[in-house]
């Protein structure tokens, strides 16, 4: 059972690659019919173009530009940081030097000048809020005081 499978399995992929065609020859032992498969090798890189043919830094055309036009450079975005960019939770208290030389900190949810300051971080505080609340008083009474 598992030689017939196997070569009707060869079989089927034999056509599907040679596209229904080459020679047949039955197999003594099963009389399943057996199709030759054609090695097909092709290559996935193309020729280097000639100087002739290739363009120059200035006329490489791009999806959104015809060719012959010449191309326009974006600068780069900043690899880090950025002062009055926004920064995640996680981030809260780290500290970084943007581009322009200024000491910055993560901030309540944004990269604020790090003068020094104690980072905030409202999610959090307001949890901890909660937390010491919850010790000395009932869940109503620290809802009505932190819920205003």
């Amino acid at each position: 059972m598992r030689t017939k499978w196997a070569g009707t399995a060869l079989a089927v992929l034999g056509l599907a690659l040679t596209g229904c065609s080459g020679e047949k020859h039955d197999a003594p032992d099963t009389g399943v019919v057996v199709t030759e498969i054609e090695t097909v090798t092709a290559s996935t890189s193309a020729p280097a173009p000639t100087e002739a043919e290739a363009p120059t830094a200035t006329e490489t055309p791009t999806a959104t530009q015809p060719p012959g036009q010449p191309t326009v450079e974006t600068p780069a975005p900043p690899a880090g940081p950025v002062l009055g960019a926004r920064c995640i939770g996680a981030d809260a208290g780290k500290t970084a030097v943007d581009p322009s030389g200024v000491a910055i900190m993560c901030d309540d949810y944004q990269w604020r000048e790090n003068v020094g300051q104690a980072p905030r971080h409202s999610w959090a505080d307001e949890q901890t809020k909660w937390v010491q609340c919850i010790q000395t008083h009932t869940t109503e009474e620290c809802r009505e005081m932190l819920n205003p």
